[in-house]
Parts: C-alpha cells; sequence; structure tokens
C-alpha cells in the first residue's frame, strides 16, 4: 500500500512540474495593426499558427494579445480594405510585441509605389555601399545597391521609412548616413543622397 501511495505522489509531482513547466514556456504575444501612414488600425484579425500547420491561435480586436507555447510561427494579420500581411513570429521570450503595417488594398490597375535615388560625393568606392529602406511600422525591408552612376532604386508599398547607406568595410560596416523617406501611395518618390564629407559610424565585425 505504501509503495502505491509513493507511486501516486510521485506521479502528481510529475504532473505539476510539467504543468508549471508548460506555464513557463508559455509566450504572451501582442499584435497592433497601423496603416502605412501610421494611424492604429481599430479592428485586425489575427492567425497565429505553427509552421508545421498544427498548431493554430486566432484573436481580433484593436490590441490582440495571445499566449502561445514558446516557438517559430507564421503571423498572418488582416483587417477590411487592407492587404493582409504575413510575416515570421520567433516567441522565445515571456512577452513579444508585433507592429504591423497593412497597405491600402490596391484597385486594378493602380500604379505601384516606388522609391528612386542617387547617392552623390561619395568619398570611397561605391561599390561597397548598400541602400536599406526599413519600415517604421511592421518588418518591411527592401536593399538595393547603387550602380557606377550611384543610381537605386526599388518599388515599394507606401509608408513612412527609414533609409540608411551602409559601406562594407574591411574594418567593418559603416553608418553613412541615413535619413526619414515618406512614400505617397501609387506614386514615385525621389531623393537624393549628399555623402559630401561623410564618413559615417563605423560597427567593427568583431567584439572588440
Amino acid at each position: 500500500m505504501t509503495y502505491f501511495c509513493h507511486t501516486a505522489l510521485l506521479l502528481l509531482a510529475l504532473c505539476q512540474a510539467y504543468g508549471q513547466s508548460s506555464e513557463a514556456s508559455a509566450t504572451l504575444v501582442r499584435i497592433a495593426g497601423w496603416t502605412t501612414t501610421g494611424e492604429r488600425i481599430e479592428n485586425i484579425w489575427v492567425v497565429v499558427f505553427s509552421r508545421d500547420g498544427k498548431e493554430k491561435f486566432t484573436g481580433s480586436g484593436r490590441d490582440v494579445e495571445l499566449s502561445v507555447p514558446t516557438g517559430e510561427y507564421v503571423l498572418q494579420v488582416e483587417a477590411p480594405g487592407f492587404q493582409s500581411k504575413r510575416q515570421i513570429l520567433k516567441a522565445y521570450q515571456p512577452a513579444v510585441f508585433r507592429s504591423v503595417a497593412l497597405p491600402v488594398a490596391r484597385l486594378h490597375g493602380q500604379a505601384a509605389s516606388e522609391l528612386k535615388g542617387t547617392v552623390l560625393n561619395y568619398g570611397g568606392d561605391i561599390r561597397d555601399l548598400r541602400i536599406r529602406l526599413m519600415g517604421l511600422y511592421g518588418d518591411e525591408l527592401r536593399e538595393s545597391v547603387p550602380d557606377a552612376q550611384g543610381s537605386f532604386g526599388f518599388p515599394v508599398d507606401e509608408g513612412a521609412y527609414l533609409l540608411l547607406v551602409v559601406a562594407d568595410l574591411d574594418k567593418g560596416i559603416a553608418i553613412i548616413d541615413s535619413q526619414p523617406v515618406v512614400i505617397p501611395l501609387g506614386k514615385e518618390r525621389t531623393v537624393t543622397v549628399d555623402l559630401k564629407g561623410k564618413h559615417g559610424t563605423l560597427v567593427p565585425l568583431a567584439a572588440q
């Protein structure tokens, strides 16, 4: 009888430990939707599903909170009148926040937005430069390299961005210039990046 009591207590302890471990490994995911011009979307529909498709979590509202087991997921966000967005969601900490920018749904035949630019007066080798355009909402990222004349360009959704010019040097990556850029819906935005006298901030490739 004593043996069975000890066995039962051991199983109970293991179950409690497993439950605590499961709770400890859960991640609270908070998702907010924004227009590409920086306005909050009042009602979004969110689906978080595992990459193998076996687990699925849903929610809707202005601020959506979901508790998911620690892991890697696909996040899908939708709202009426907007394009849907998908992105990878890595949930490896107790709380994760994601801002997701949804472009306005395009009409048939509507022109796409585009960014074009020119780099001027760079003192180094222009072949070392990369142009990175990063969304201030969501995870939008575009990258290009200037040609021999310093020209670059790419299609991109309308919205607010940070334009970075970086140089890949032998000593590390140098952030040469940065500037905010707002790209209008269905139009072309042109920028000129004058690097005269700019050497940037060096980010060493290895920790010093």
